[in-house]
């Protein structure tokens, strides 16, 4: 008993401590809460509408979630968390105590809870990903197992009531502790209960014992069937939604399904860490399972480890079959530790005061026994500390963002009519949501996803798309070309990777909060309905959810408290047939030093060559090809000191020349890439100087880029090095650059008044117009394309939608905005092409396998379309109007009867440019608009500076016109367009393309992203 009050200690005053600092830091913590606190708000309706445009809160069990929105009327949401959490530790650690006496003595079962209380498991499921219900619904478990195991020896209806009851209150916290917890943590209690049985009855006749042990087995298979009911019913509405709405969306990688030779890093996190130094433990865990009744534990300790290790042996897919896509396999890990953690309380228990410690003492004398004690205990402490404070010392999740300020914006001006999107928050994305009742289209809760633009892609959430690479961020663009479907109108970004997506797909940024959070806005969006669309569920599902799980829950709890103050921690000594110390003479004493002695040698010898084969694969010189990838990713990663060193001693310049080349360079690419690839090729030299073509693959936020650079690397004592690139050798001979030029103040609606908008607030729509607009195909894909003149004196943001229809057909096929292809900022009398691609969203079917950035995912068509009716809407822009930047000594060249456009855009400007856009809309023999393109120049373009450019364009066959759209199929601010001035053709302001096969003429539009590089 004292063992087990020292353990409740440890973990009130090590993880009790530590709580209110790391769990801001952990992956799941601000997910809990945001569940807390949507009880709190609404304890009885299940329908949450600030995620995913609303979904049913029946598709998480929900009891660790209703103890924090209780807790909420007397607490803050965060202490609410804290205190749960506790609260789920200390049950924890009775809970071992209780289940470790069931296999070995008391004292055995003392030390198990202390090695829990230290155990690097429970640290990294605290402190590194905050998995509440986990740990909860585990204690809660392991405090109803004593019961199982009574029942099946004793016949008592109270244990089996008991039994019922705590698989209801675990399956409230979290349903598949029950499942898999049934295999992993009952299932071993089954052989031991009929052997105690057996035992029990040794004494009587041959047919007593038979029918003993028919009734044992009869009362186990009665108390299952009953489990089973229990789970079913106390979380009966979630099994309803798991059968009338399915989980039908792409897996998402998770790294504990991946092979842990081949990630290393993954294999640290996800079983070397857990493990910690109970992997010491897995020879005497082998060893006493043969030799005591504790095998079917060990089976079951053997089992948790191969599932654990995830995609490392096949053994985990072929046993979980279509749950292992599904599954996190770390949590096979973390109940492997739970499980061993009787062997590890009875090992120590014989450290101290059995045979194992007589025969050490003897051996090595008591300072060797204290020694190599203290060493195993203060390694678990080391390892555990070290877990716990791990994300303070390698940060997991972005810097903390206080939420106040996005909170008070949604609140402000009823922003909170429309929805909104956070980039680079990571999950403390949840916490906000919590905080506020502005709904969003993300959400941080996959299963509940039925977007079919979410459950497509193998992305987690849009809220770091850019780590899912193409599929994240293809998925991001169709909620930002197409916000107004969704009616979100606001993103909150931390993160200026997506600057370019965001504002070339039509989003301008209004300012910056003091939290320092970046405020983009897509204007003209129609704000949310004021009944927005729900599902509705029974009203006796909702009063079930909210009534029994809690109850359940409160009537355990209860349960074991009074069951604690009547009986003490223990159970029924009668029924324990627990696995003894093992106590006798001691053997050879010079046997075991000498085999502690070799053993000793061999862990020292295979330290030292572990030390000296990690120091020689860190310090051996690198290959010339290993340099120059190590160059271009210290680049990526802003290691700029790391890649100076990287550049010739005797020829590099100074390292602030080195870094204003770098800064020079900056653009959609150097500011604003990821780098994906480095290929090389070499292209000459001779033994101590090479030279190579090197191919970067960079993703952007806006397509995925190549650039090809030359690197001469030089040899110098046994070391390659790069030559360090020349800075560029044109600059403006200008020393103070004058521009006139006119700009636009946009003040807004916000005026000093008590009153939000005001109709005389709003400004006249910009009269624009749609001219030659069409329907065509390539390569199998619909697009419109088209001429947009703004023909008022104001600058016009335009937005353009489009739908695609056929005869016979009532509604649209397809509805799309234009993308990246839309010159979506135009100054008065200007013209850009625009294209509208309608694009599908992935298939299951065709979404398995490995994602290919270049695949067209067509729409799902009920017809082929003939036709099509667009609509433009424009408001007047003050924002994102740079014009200052020319295109010089454009070349037009054919192959095939496709073009390449290449030239030099230079900024005669004032700012820099940082990422140049260019709009090409291509004419067809008879003048009508055919295609339009859009493309980037790499690099930003400084004052009085040009930067090269290209762009590919199709050739005429490609494309096929299916339909020329008239007035009647047009909308231009919410009415039939009327134009009484001449608008611009073929032959006014575009560039004739003579000899061009199917082609008369080329407009182009360029325009420019001004915001400060990244460096």
């Amino acid at each position: 008993m004292r063992l087990l009050m020292l353990a409740l200690a440890v973990v009130c005053l090590f993880h009790g401590g530590l709580l209110p600092f790391t769990h801001g830091n952990t992956y799941d913590a601000f997910i809990h809460m945001f569940f807390g606190d949507s009880y709190h708000r609404s304890w009885f309706d299940v329908w949450e509408p600030r995620w995913y445009t609303g979904f049913a809160t029946t598709s998480y069990p929900p009891g660790t979630h209703m103890a924090i929105g209780a807790l909420q009327y007397v607490m803050p949401l965060r202490a609410a968390f804290v205190v749960t959490m506790l609260a789920g530790l200390i049950l924890l650690t009775i809970g071992v105590y209780r289940f470790a006496l069931i296999w070995v003595e008391p004292r055995a079962a003392g030390y198990a809870a202390i090695s829990l209380a230290l155990s690097s498991s429970i640290s990294e499921t605290v402190h590194l990903f905050g998995q509440l219900p986990t740990i909860f619904s585990l204690g809660v478990f392991l405090n109803g197992l004593p019961s199982v195991y009574g029942w099946i020896v004793g016949g008592r209806w109270r244990d089996f009531l008991t039994a019922v009851l705590f698989a209801c209150a675990t399956t409230a916290a979290h349903h598949v502790t029950t499942l898999f917890g049934s295999v992993l943590f009952i299932l071993p209690l089954a052989p031991l209960a009929l052997r105690v049985v057996a035992e029990l009855n040794a004494e009587k006749t041959r047919k007593q014992r038979l029918q003993s042990l028919f009734w044992a087995f009869t009362r186990g298979i009665f108390l299952a069937v009953f489990m089973i009911g229990s789970i079913v019913i106390t979380v009966l509405p979630y099994w309803i939604w798991s059968i009338n709405d399915p989980i039908t969306q792409v897996p998402i990688p998770h790294g504990s399904r991946e092979n842990f030779l081949e990630k290393p890093q993954l294999g640290l996190i996800f079983f070397v860490l857990p493990w910690g130094i109970a992997l010491f433990a897995l020879p005497y865990v082998f060893v006493t399972s043969l030799r005591t009744r504790m095998f079917p534990l060990g089976l079951a300790v053997f089992l948790g480890f191969v599932l654990g290790t995830g995609g490392t042996t096949p053994l985990p897919r072929a046993m979980l079959r279509g749950a292992f896509d599904i599954l996190t396999l770390d949590r096979f890990t973390f109940w492997a530790t739970i499980l061993i953690l009787p062997f590890l309380g009875r090992m120590f228990e014989s450290l101290l005061h059995g045979r194992a410690g007589d025969v050490l003492r003897k051996a090595l004398g008591r300072g060797g026994h204290r020694a190599l004690v203290g060493s195993g205990f203060f390694g678990m402490v080391g390892v555990s500390v070290f877990v716990a404070i791990l994300p303070t010392l390698q940060p997991m999740q972005p810097r903390f963002v206080d939420p106040a300020p996005i909170v008070q914006f949604l609140e402000e001006d009823e922003h909170d009519r429309w929805r909104y999107l956070t980039l680079g928050l990571g999950d403390q994305f949840a916490y906000l949501s919590a905080r506020t009742e502005a709904q969003s289209v993300d959400g941080n809760y996959h299963s509940a996803r039925r977007l079919p633009d979410l459950t497509r892609f193998s992305v987690e959430r849009l809220e770091n798309a850019k780590f899912s690479g193409v599929p994240g961020l293809g998925s991001l663009r169709q909620f930002l070309i197409n916000a107004d479907a969704y009616h979100l109108k606001y993103i909150f970004s931390n993160d200026a990777f997506y600057d370019p997506l965001l504002f070339f797909t039509g989003w301008d940024r209004l300012q910056k909060l003091p939290n320092g959070i970046a405020v983009w806005e897509k204007p003209d969006v129609s704000p949310l309905p004021l009944v927005t669309p729900r599902r509705e569920i029974p009203v006796w599902q909702m009063v079930m959810w909210g009534a029994l799980p809690p109850f359940v829950l409160v009537l355990a709890l209860g349960h074991l408290s009074l069951s604690t103050l009547r009986y003490g921690f223990g159970m029924r000594r009668g029924f324990l047939r627990p696995a003894v110390m093992v106590t006798g003479p001691v053997g050879s004493v010079r046997l075991l030093r000498r085999l502690m002695l070799g053993a000793l040698v061999l862990m020292l010898g295979l330290s030292s060559w572990g030390a000296v084969s990690i120091w020689r694969a860190t310090h051996r010189p690198l290959s010339v090809e290993e340099q120059i990838e190590a160059y271009f990713s210290d680049l990526d990663m802003r290691r700029f000191r790391a890649a100076y060193e990287r550049f010739d001693p005797v020829t590099r310049p100074e390292f602030d020349q080195a870094m204003f080349t770098w800064r020079w360079q900056g653009g959609l690419i150097a500011s604003y890439g990821k780098l994906q690839e480095v290929a090389l090729e070499e292209i000459g030299g001779t033994e101590v100087t090479r030279r190579w073509r090197v191919r970067l693959t960079w993703l952007t936020a806006v397509n995925l880029r190549e650039e090809l650079r030359e690197v001469s690397t030089v040899l110098r004592d046994g070391i390659w090095y790069l030559e360090a690139p020349e800075l560029r050798p044109t600059q403006t001979p200008e020393r103070l650059q004058r521009r006139a030029d006119i700009d636009w103040n946009l003040v807004g609606r916000r005026q000093a008044r008590l009153e939000a908008d005001l109709h005389r607030d709003r400004l006249d729509r910009p009269r624009i117009f749609l001219h030659g607009t069409r329907l065509v195909e390539k390569d199998g894909r619909f697009s419109l394309v088209g001429a947009l003149t703004n023909g008022d004196a104001d600058p016009a943001k335009v937005t353009v939608l489009g739908d695609l229809r056929a005869e016979g057909q009532g509604r649209a096929l397809a509805h799309m905005a234009a993308g990246m292809a839309d010159g979506q900022r135009l100054l008065p009398a200007e013209t850009a092409g625009f294209r509208i691609e309608f694009e599908g969203v992935l298939s299951l079917q065709d979404a398995t396998g490995e994602f290919d950035p270049t695949r067209f995912i067509p729409p799902e068509l009920a017809a082929r379309p003939d036709g099509a009716t667009i609509e433009a809407r424009a408001l007047v822009a003050g924002l994102g109007l740079y014009r200052a930047v020319g295109l010089n000594g454009l070349r037009i060249s054919t192959e095939g009867g496709r073009l390449h456009l290449s030239g030099q855009a230079v900024n005669t400007g004032t700012e820099v440019a940082t990422i140049t856009r260019v709009v090409a809309l291509l004419y067809d023999e008879a003048g009508q608009p055919v295609w339009t393109e859009a493309g980037f120049v790499d690099r930003n373009i400084l004052p009085g500076q040009g930067q090269g450019f290209a762009l590919d364009l199709p050739a005429r066959d490609e494309i096929e016109v299916i339909a020329d759209l008239g007035s009647d199929d047009m909308v231009v601010n919410g009415a039939s367009q009327q134009s009484d001035t001449g608008l611009p053709d073929a032959a006014t302001g575009a560039i004739p393309l003579v000899g061009v096969p199917g082609y008369s003429a080329l407009r182009l539009h360029v325009s420019s992203m001004v915001h400060e590089p990244l460096f």
